[in-house]
């Protein structure tokens, strides 16, 4: 073998082994970029999801069912419908509303600038809503108030959720919506 053969043999190795080391490096620093990526998206949402424009909290109920983080709005930001209007959405059940009551801690908050209620779910997540007021006749003294789903479809009144209890409102009047899924 000459010595231009043998300058031949050995670049050609230096060459694969450059090349391959290019490659490695590639891949890991892809890799850990991807990786990091994945978990900085992951801390971003957190426990809530979002879905339908509506952002949706896990609260740690044991049936799984999460709760959206605020009142439904409409496009000119109305809050308050009439149930015939939301009767199709997914409106929380009475046994939804009532696992939200024993597996959720509530307390108010009363600053100048804002009124809210904020519930911990039993696996530390948080959500608050605004204070609802109302001149509604019979429905003094709320703090949270909205529409659940009824299946009866004769009467005049259907269920709601008020603070602690369900209460029997009538369809004529308009009240906050907060969905579940």
């Amino acid at each position: 073998m000459n010595i231009t053969e043998k300058a031949k043999a050995y670049a050609e190795g230096k060459a694969i082994n450059a090349i391959s080391k290019a490659i490695e490096e590639a891949y890991a620093i892809g890799y850990r970029d991807g990786y990091n990526d994945g978990l900085s998206s992951r801390e971003d949402f957190s426990s809530n999801d979002l879905e339908d424009g509506v952002e949706y909290v896990d609260l740690g109920l044991p049936s799984g069912t999460k709760w959206a983080v605020d009142y439904l709005k409409n496009e000119e930001g109305r809050r308050v419908f009439y149930y015939n209007e939301v009767r199709k959405l997914n409106l929380p059940t009475p046994q939804q509303f009532k696992e939200f009551l024993e597996y959720t801690r509530w307390d108010y908050t009363d600053s100048q600038t804002k009124k809210t209620i904020m519930f911990l779910g039993a696996n530390g997540n948080r959500m608050s809503l605004p204070f609802f007021s109302s001149s509604i006749a019979g429905l003094k003294d709320i703090r949270f108030v909205f529409w659940l789903k009824d299946l009866k479809e004769e009467g005049s009144e259907r269920n709601a959720g008020r603070n602690s209890k369900i209460v029997n409102v009538f369809t004529g009047y308009k009240l906050p919506v907060l969905l579940v899924r």
